[in-house]
């Protein structure tokens, strides 16, 4: 019979565990850090399940005695105050699983079972190098990253995983939820902390300067260079590159990026050598790329060099549990940026933005809170201070696909009854481009997102259709 060796200073903890476990497993018992790396170091114990705060030694530290001492012990750890950080450090120095109390029986069974099958196949291998992780120079600045909904859990679970490797990391997930951030934990607490991070958004820079941006050039190799440049990745070397919206990466530099990844060489624009980096790559996207290679709009080799580790950032109409934990996050920044405080939120305040779908995720609800404090009066929030679509029985932007399909199905028969001169598509296709930067107020980034294209696909049709980039806003009476 295996042996678990309980470390918690709570007895309605031990009485669980037994009351559960007792038939199935030995249970040892301890109370404090120290008394259990004495049952360890006697040998008494197959797998240890412990709480992080301890009297004494914290978890964190016999954590960290353990894996130097005993790497192939397997260690659970549980806790009954979640943050980020904990999560991730957990994660980083070895725990097989992190629960929050009080854990659920039945996935804490399947985690012991996994644990122990997985601890003897080790021995087999005497493999000890996934817990062989020191301490990264970022550890103890802190992460804001809010949210201990399981779904976030999860996040933080994944970011304590990757981030002492140096293998590529895809984050994925719709606009607004905060992928940035994770990609920014990821570094922080890696190994490469302390050395350079230089984000470039793929997006935001033309095709021909993205190039020279990334790889840099040489001297004269094309009008205006009159001097040689260094790019991001060699700027970076020996760090980490963040690449935001991949997706939008014109596929012609895919394959110089895919050459970066698969040989850690790259050639400046004009050059004929080639330069050695050592860069670690993190790359975001909202898009979904395997359709994009299904469509021919990226390519299938640097998909697949890209997706060795994905994470996905969940939207937040996911993890409505942390609409609180964010609300108390952004008024207390927004108190010290803005100088106003807020002493009252109104009782129906929470139950309306835990009800809103939040198409923007956590940048519209941040936006929304922001606005709400500047507007409110006397320092409290109302309901009436959020302005969100979808209160009052209005109907919210994603509740109506059906009303816009009937809307655009009568419209399409018009257009079929009596066609335009330059035809269906392309007088539709000009109509959606530009009503979208109007909306958006000429803002190529947000439309694009929007229509689902690349950025530089939609400068592509603004110069076929001789769209100004200059798109004044429509007035409602036009």
């Amino acid at each position: 019979m295996k042996t678990i060796l309980i470390v918690d200073d709570e007895q309605n903890i031990h009485f669980a565990f037994q009351r559960v476990l007792g038939d199935e497993y030995r249970l040892e018992k301890a109370t404090t850090a120290e008394d259990g790396l004495v049952i360890i170091e006697d040998g008494r114990a197959d797998l240890v399940i412990m709480d992080i705060s301890l009297p004494g030694m914290s978890g964190l530290d016999a954590l960290q005695r353990v894996r130097d001492e005993h790497p192939l012990l397997p260690v659970i750890v549980m806790t009954a105050f979640t943050t980020t950080r904990h999560t991730i450090e957990a994660m980083k120095l070895g725990a097989y699983e992190y629960f929050t109390k009080p854990p659920e029986m039945d996935k804490m069974r399947e985690s012991i079972q996994q644990a122990l099958d997985d601890a003897e196949q080790r021995q087999d291998t005497s493999s000890t190098s996934s817990y062989s992780v020191p301490a990264s120079d970022g550890a103890d600045e802190p992460v804001n990253m809010i949210g201990s909904s399981p779904a976030m859990q999860e996040v933080y679970k994944m970011i304590g995983r990757v981030a002492e490797t140096d293998v590529t990391v895809l984050i994925t997930g719709e606009s607004g939820t905060g992928k940035d951030l994770v990609a920014r934990a990821i570094w922080k607490y890696g190994p490469r902390g302390s050395r350079h991070m230089a984000p470039i958004n793929c997006a935001a820079i033309p095709e021909n300067l993205l190039e020279s941006e990334l790889f840099g050039h040489e001297r004269g190799s094309f009008t205006g260079a009159d001097r040689a440049r260094v790019g991001r990745f060699e700027e970076c070397d020996g760090g980490t590159i963040f690449l935001d919206e991949i997706g939008d990466m014109p596929i012609g530099l895919q394959a110089k990026l895919l050459r970066v990844l698969q040989d850690g060489e790259i050639t400046r624009v004009g050059g004929t050598g080639t330069i050695r980096v050592d860069v670690r790559t993190i790359a975001v996207t909202n898009k979904h790329l395997q359709r994009a290679v299904e469509r021919g709009q990226f390519r299938e080799d640097l998909y697949y060099r890209l997706n060795v580790v994905t994470i996905p950032m969940p939207p937040l109409r996911d993890r409505k549990g942390d609409v609180a934990e964010l609300v108390n996050y952004f008024f207390g920044r927004f108190s010290r940026e803005l100088g106003k405080t807020v002493d009252i939120i109104g009782d129906d305040v929470l139950a309306v933005l835990e009800a809103y779908p939040w198409p923007g995720n956590v940048r519209e609800l941040e936006n929304t809170l922001r606005r709400a404090m500047l507007l409110s009066r006397g320092g409290t929030i109302t309901s009436a201070d959020l302005h969100l679509h979808g209160e009052a029985g209005e109907p919210s932007p994603v509740s109506r696909p059906a009303d816009t399909e009937s809307m655009l199905m009568q419209g399409f028969d018009e257009f079929l009854t009596t066609p335009p001169d330059e035809g269906v598509m392309t007088h539709v296709e000009r109509l959606l481009l530009t009503r979208a930067l109007e909306h958006f107020q000429g803002n190529q980034k947000r439309a694009a997102e929007v229509l689902g294209i690349a950025r530089n696909t939609l400068r592509s049709k603004m110069e076929r259709y001789q769209i100004s980039k200059d798109v004044r806003i429509r007035r409602p009476d036009e």
